[in-house]
């Protein structure tokens, strides 16, 4: 699978479309580098070990991608899953947003202290 996939990948124009079905056993990983702009998509086959690997995707293209797929789930009807999901991806952000405004509280002290320093000697 993996062989044929990537050549078709390699090969593709912008009218080509590759369709995977029946992926109901596999699982997605999407993966963004700090220091760019391109992340990795995954797809792997839980329960052979195969997978479909995208590299080089812009990372504004993923992150309104999966903007897009949250607001989406607003308009299908509510279910139990869909709120877990919701709940926890709203608590997941909330931590990655404290963890972020507690790293620029720290360097904004620092540099307070720097300046007191300089203004010291």
């Amino acid at each position: 699978m993996e062989h044929n996939v990537i050549h078709s990948i390699m090969h593709m124009q912008k009218a080509t479309e590759t369709r995977f079905s029946g992926l109901g056993g596999c699982a997605v990983e999407l993966h963004t580098y700090g220091w760019g702009n391109e992340s990795t998509v995954t797809v792997r086959d839980t329960e052979r070990g195969d997978s479909v690997v995208l590299t080089g995707v812009s990372t504004q293209f993923l992150r309104g991608s999966i903007k897009n797929y949250v607001r989406d789930l607003g308009y299908r009807d509510e279910s139990a899953e869909r709120r877990q999901f919701l709940e926890t991806l709203s608590e997941e952000l909330t931590t990655v947003l404290s963890r972020w405004e507690s790293k620029k509280a720290e360097k904004q002290a620092q540099e307070h202290a720097a300046k007191e320093a300089q203004w010291e000697s």
